[in-house]
């Protein structure tokens, strides 16, 4: 026998309710002909619909690209990674990592951006590339960042969602309306929720990892140098320490235009 009986509407938990179709057929379960029916004309009448909203992200975590691959990479395939993957100078990608699987499991509806090569000049127009499985590098701008964290927590498209973004560096990649809530909007609609990624042929996302708990290339090597320079976001040739000074530099009033890194962390330049 077969239960005809459905579960009225005022009994479903309205929270778990993302769409509601309708379907009127001749047929019955196992393909007949259904005897007791005839062709009509169908109405169904609506007193009134509650909107039914999704969540939109509650937080929205600033994190980096990278930090996957770190975790992927064994100690040979590091040596020919990206810089910063390379150095993961003082563990900071799997400390950013840690900070993800956090917001993952807190239970909150979360977004999660990952740029890429962070740079301060201003917005250039190009379109932006969003991308899911850590595996493209290039730059992008805070100001493109601000506006993809802005637009990703106004929107349910972006809920549950980790994401790398750069700057799509194509001549022909130039678009006004690059970093507009509404094409932003659209790009998050193509993305997949990190509990989906295995149905679309992403990689799962790896389990953290604590920096002391993976091998890496030590700054304190003697085939490494006592200290690595950033300028612009990118590493420059390496030299012995200076010798400290107590004459105080002419621009020190003002930020230094490059980070010195020693022994993993950032001392004064």
């Amino acid at each position: 026998t077969v239960d005809y009986s459905a579960q009225s509407l005022v009994d479903v938990d309205k929270s778990q309710v993302e769409s509601l179709g309708i379907l009127a057929s001749m047929y019955e379960f196992n393909s007949m002909v259904n005897p007791r029916g005839s062709p009509e004309t169908f109405s169904l009448g609506i007193t009134s619909i509650d909107a039914v909203v999704k969540p939109q992200p509650q937080i929205v975590l600033v994190s980096s690209a990278a930090v996957e691959r770190n975790l992927r990479v064994d100690d040979a395939q590091r040596e020919s990674e990206i810089p910063i993957v390379k150095l993961n100078p003082g563990g900071v990608l799997n400390w950013k990592y840690l900070g993800e699987t956090v917001v993952r499991d807190s239970g909150l509806s979360y977004s999660i951006v990952r740029p890429c090569g962070l740079v301060s000049e201003e917005a250039s127009g190009s379109k932006l590339d969003l991308s899911q499985g850590d595996r493209i590098a290039g730059l992008i701008s805070r100001r493109e960042v601000a506006a993809l964290t802005a637009a990703a927590v106004t929107t349910s498209r972006a809920e549950g969602k980790t994401f790398e973004a750069r700057r799509c560096e194509a001549k022909d990649a130039v678009s006004p309306s690059a970093t507009e809530l509404s094409t932003l909007t659209t790009q998050f609609q193509s993305l997949v929720r990190d509990v989906d990624r295995y149905m679309y042929g992403l990689p799962m996302l790896p389990a953290p990892l604590e920096p002391a708990s993976i091998s890496m290339t030590s700054p304190a090597s003697s085939a490494s140098p006592s200290f690595i320079v950033y300028r612009d976001g990118k590493p420059v040739e390496s030299a012995a320490a200076p010798a400290p000074s107590d004459t105080p530099s002419a621009s020190s009033s003002s930020s230094p235009s490059f980070v010195v890194y020693r022994q993993g962390k950032a001392v004064v330049a």
